[in-house]
């Protein structure tokens, strides 16, 4: 487990990955904009957003405010780093 996490981080931290700063950031944003209640409906057109990184970034820059945008975009690009190089979804509902 541990050599799983080195590798991972070794990955990440080029990507401005912080591992003193994202894991508790990643709690607070989860805390304050919650879960989503339902599982999305994937198997539509709207499915596609979910693993779009383009969409997923212009939610990030509406919504999210701007003195926590550049960590969220940071926790984005990892997540999608990670599902490219695992050859998964960005999202696996």
């Amino acid at each position: 487990m541990t050599d799983r996490y080195n590798n991972i981080m070794n990955r990440l931290k080029p990507m401005n990955y912080n591992p003193d700063i994202h894991p508790g950031f990643t709690e607070h944003i989860v805390n304050t904009y919650g879960i989503l209640r339902e599982r999305p409906d994937t198997s539509g057109a709207e499915g596609d957003f979910y693993n779009n990184l383009e969409y997923l970034l212009d939610v990030i820059n509406t919504i999210v405010p701007s003195e926590k945008q550049a960590d969220c975009i940071i926790l984005l690009n990892c997540l999608h780093h990670l599902s490219q190089t695992d050859g998964k979804p960005l999202f696996i509902w």
